[in-house]
């Protein structure tokens, strides 16, 4: 089994096929894409594995993750960093960034440098402006493929932290690049989907139409039952089709939660020495105290309004129509309902709302009353 919470690719790759042959096929039509979905939902092994595959196909990649980059400089430098690699010259890139003397001994590297002098003001004390330099690593994207012939996929992981670092201009500086690339194709992917949302989904959007949108969903419980069937098998547990159905009802094909349940059910049955399966309700208590923290820290977020906690509370505990259970006059249903909807908390289920977290739903239950 592999290890929960770390990104994966290949054939590790659970119940995404459908979306994956999508994606790529828009892609190799040059439509860049953006990615929404909730938390631990697979984003990252999604993108890594569109690179794998494309990389294989004679693509150039630049692959950032926007949410590790702590100022505009270290953006930039990310960016030139990954579009040298494709070269196998992202080593000598970062050697020139402290010492450009030794990285200028390499022949081929000091020839690339000729193209894009900008490089050397990673170097320099006297540092050019950030936004420029920005800019300069964004043409360095199209130009760097153009130059080697070649199509190049650029994604940017959690690209809702792009306004972090600076707001609307960043953003603008982004669409005005971005527009006039021939070569490159862009995937995008976030989190947070109130951000996600300003920036390509409504009509006042920065992005609005220069992406088709794709939002992750859970995985079909076809493809997990597969997988929990033979990761038990090969483990030589004895599992019934009723227990996986069980463990499928209660995530519902949440790709985290489905695999950190199975990871604890296989490390309780080798440690208990007795052969034993462990009950549902065993599992459920251990993954309670496994996530205590991250699902405190989500009550607190919750709690900071006092609407949001009233309605989710409500969803939790699966109350019909929380539009005649809750007093209206005290909380306003409606701006609870797409707050939360905004933050990838809860969605549309049939005609209902539900979590999209199913072990933060059972936290509420055994918590909350």
């Amino acid at each position: 089994m592999n290890q929960v919470g770390k990104p994966v690719y290949g054939s590790n790759l659970i119940g995404r096929d459908k979306e994956i042959r999508l994606i790529k096929e828009l892609i190799l039509a040059g439509q860049s894409i953006v990615i929404i979905a909730p938390r631990r939902m697979g984003k990252t092994s999604l993108m890594m594995e569109l690179i794998r595959q494309l990389k294989e196909e004679g693509y150039f990649t630049c692959n950032i993750d926007v949410f590790s980059s702590s100022n505009i400089s270290s953006l930039s430098h990310r960016i030139t960093e990954s579009v040298f690699a494709n070269n196998k010259l992202d080593s000598y890139f970062r050697q020139a960034v402290s010492n450009i003397t030794e990285a200028f001994k390499n022949i081929k590297f000091k020839s690339e440098i000729e193209d894009y002098n900008f490089i050397l003001e990673f170097n320099s004390k006297a540092k050019t402006a950030p936004f420029d330099l920005l800019e300069d690593s964004l043409n360095l994207i199209d130009h760097y493929a153009a130059k080697n012939k070649k199509k190049m996929l650029a994604a940017f992981d959690e690209f809702g932290d792009i306004k972090k670092l600076d707001g609307e201009h960043i953003v603008k500086l982004f669409r005005s690049v971005i527009q006039l690339q021939q070569n490159t194709t862009f995937l995008f992917s976030g989190s947070y989907e109130s951000v996600m949302s300003e920036l390509f989904v409504s009509r006042n959007a920065p992005f609005y139409r220069m992406t088709r949108i794709i939002e992750l969903g859970n995985i079909n419980n076809q493809d997990f039952e597969i997988y929990l069937t033979k990761i038990f098998a090969e483990n030589n547990i004895s599992i019934d089709s009723h227990r996986i159905s069980i463990i499928l009802s209660f995530t519902k094909g949440h790709p985290y939660y489905t695999q950190l349940y199975a990871q604890e059910l296989l490390i309780n049955y080798k440690l208990s020495g007795k052969n034993v399966v462990a009950s549902h309700e065993d599992i459920l208590q251990q993954l309670l105290i496994v996530e205590k923290s991250f699902l405190e820290k989500n009550w607190e977020d919750v709690s900071k309004k006092r609407e949001n906690k009233a309605v989710i509370t409500a969803i939790a505990q699966r109350v019909v129509n929380i539009y005649s259970e809750i007093d209206n006059k005290k909380i306003n249903i409606a701006r609870a309902v797409n707050d939360m909807k905004k933050q990838g908390l809860i969605s549309m289920k049939d005609t209902s709302y539900v979590l999209n977290d199913p072990l933060f739903n059972e936290w509420i239950i055994k918590n909350v009353s």
